[in-house]
């Protein structure tokens, strides 16, 4: 019961229902003080009203006119005129019929008439008559009484009616009240997808239309924020797994610099102290020269790779032209002493235009056709092909060669991981290439593959 009080319907229906009740008990009370008083000279303006008329016929001279229009007196104020003669004869009682004889002539004396009766003088044809009429006062003082007595029957009329009225006026008032505590109960719990029926252009209707509005902008808010937070997961995730992957990368440096540091340091010692065989400077300085060089080409590539990621060098993109820079590397290529040794096929269609970084995708042709070159027999085919396609353009690199285990190839693109296990660099180089090249790709934008063929392997990168 507390809680039911509590609410706004209770309230409402409660303040309508004391002011209805209050309203008609005050309309009654002043129907019962006012009302006899309002009749009473409604009365007398009607008689008044009358009498200009009698007065206005009694100056016709003509006392037939003049009983006409007693009889109509008669019937408008419901009152009963009587009009005698100056010697006290009635002379008119409307709709009765006067017959006076020589020896009992109608005559009325002051004394037969009502104390309350109203006396007026008329003459008509030069001749003095008297009116008397009587308001009817007793229905008057009725019209009191029986509103006093049908009071009790009008307070239980009076209460059963406020309280309909105050029922169904604070039902329809407090439904759509409802309505929305409902829709905003959902937004509480972030669920904008039930929408309010606007059933009017009034300040309900209006407040209806401006929390569908809120629900609709908040929802567009929400579902921006958590796009902007998946995003930025997502950014966090990759900046996470990029820092991860700089410190693997640091510790692959490492490694990869500290055995031919050692070994350079001890040739070197050796060569210093003329320890033999290593005090034959002629073989052993060329040696180290060539293990130094390799660390140079490490480290420069070291230096490529903490670059890639930097905005400057990501937003570095121009309008190249893949087909001739192709051409390019391969015109590079052909100082190769191998080059006329492979089996070269080219299908490089002309003047396929890129947006890129022009050094960054110089890099990437060639990472890939200097692996094409060197994982692949003299007398082997190598495929080059620069085409369009639907939506966009593709490249590709076709070489014969042995089949890589599907297993290994995921991990051909991690730093310094070599599908040789021999650890020679000449074979199996230091296993930079396909890392650096891949992520190149990556920040550019541009989806790459790398799988299997019949008798060889193929990488294709595209937009």
């Amino acid at each position: 019961m507390t809680n039911f009080k509590k609410k706004l319907s209770y309230k409402l229906s409660l303040a309508t229902f004391l002011m209805m009740l209050l309203f008609t008990l005050l309309i009654y009370l002043m129907l019962i003080l006012f009302l006899p008083t309002f009749y009473y000279n409604y009365q007398v303006n009607k008689i008044n009203t009358s009498l200009d008329d009698v007065y206005q016929a009694a100056k016709t001279n003509n006392l037939h006119t003049l009983e006409k229009s007693l009889d109509e007196f008669n019937t408008n104020t419901n009152t009963t005129p009587i009009l005698i003669d100056s010697d006290g004869k009635i002379i008119y009682i409307p709709y009765i019929t006067i017959q006076a004889d020589t020896n009992n002539e109608a005559i009325i004396g002051p004394t037969g008439i009502n104390e309350d009766a109203e006396i007026k003088t008329i003459t008509c044809n030069n001749q003095d008559y008297l009116l008397y009429y009587a308001s009817n006062i007793q229905q008057i003082n009725d019209v009191s009484f029986v509103l006093i007595q049908f009071a009790p029957y009008f307070l239980l009329f009076a209460i059963v009616l406020s309280l309909l009225v105050s029922y169904f006026f604070s039902r329809k008032t407090v439904r759509p009240l409802q309505e929305m505590n409902q829709v905003a109960n959902q937004m509480v719990q972030l669920d904008f997808h039930e929408k309010l029926a606007v059933h009017s252009e009034d300040e309900i209707g209006e407040l209806s239309n401006n929390l569908n509005k809120m629900a609709y902008s908040l929802e567009k808010a929400l579902t921006e924020l958590q796009t902007a937070n998946n995003k930025l997961k997502d950014e966090i995730e990759k900046e996470r797994e990029i820092e991860q992957l700089r410190k693997n990368f640091v510790m692959a440096v490492s490694h990869e610099l500290k055995s031919p540091l050692a070994a350079v340091m001890g040739l070197v010692e050796a060569m210093q102290y003329n320890i033999p065989p290593y005090d034959n400077h002629t073989q052993y300085l060329p040696e180290s020269y060539r293990v130094l060089e390799q660390m140079a080409k490490l480290i420069q590539e070291m230096i490529e790779v903490s670059h890639i990621d930097q905005p400057d060098y990501i937003d570095q993109k121009e309008t190249v032209n893949l087909s001739e820079l192709t051409q390019s590397v391969l015109l590079e290529k052909q100082v190769h002493p191998d080059y006329h040794l492979k089996k070269m096929q080219l299908d490089i269609e002309p003047d396929i235009l890129i947006k890129a970084n022009p050094k960054s995708i110089e890099k990437v042709l060639q990472n890939i056709i200097g692996n094409a070159f060197q994982y692949s027999a003299n007398d082997a085919k190598i495929v080059i092909s620069v085409e369009k396609t639907a939506s966009s353009w593709k490249f590709t690199v076709y070489n014969e060669t042995d089949p890589i285990p599907e297993k290994e190839i995921g991990n051909l693109f991690q730093p310094f991981y070599r599908l040789e296990k021999s650890g020679n660099k000449v074979t199996g180089g230091n296993g930079l290439g396909l890392f650096i090249t891949t992520r190149l790709l990556e920040v550019q934008g541009f989806s790459y593959s790398f799988k299997n063929e019949q008798n060889g392997v193929a990488f294709t990168f595209w937009q």
